[in-house]
């Protein structure tokens, strides 16, 4: 198993941004929020956000103009979503 704490920088650098929307996220909708949602509300909640992704390389965008800070911020949402719903399963 690799070690977590032995990760590259652009790793780091991307749990990091993880971690600040996952803190933003709290901080605009709180843990006791969180810690309501049932499985299938995280499910609806991941998949809205997942069609946002989907928007930013919809087939209809040329090859090579997505808006790739936007693709990122989409994925990096997904990432902090889902790290809300397994601390709020996980209790």
């Amino acid at each position: 198993m690799p070690d977590a704490t032995r990760i590259d920088d652009r790793s780091r650098a991307a749990v990091d941004a993880i971690l600040r929307e996952r803190q933003r996220q709290r901080d605009l909708w709180s843990t006791d929020h969180d810690d309501k949602h049932m499985p299938e509300d995280w499910l609806i909640i991941l998949n809205a956000y997942t069609g946002k992704l989907s928007q930013c390389v919809h087939p209809y965008v040329p090859k090579g103009s997505y808006n790739k800070e936007k693709i990122v911020l989409r994925l990096t949402q997904l990432a902090a979503i889902s790290m809300a719903a397994i601390e709020a399963l996980s209790e």
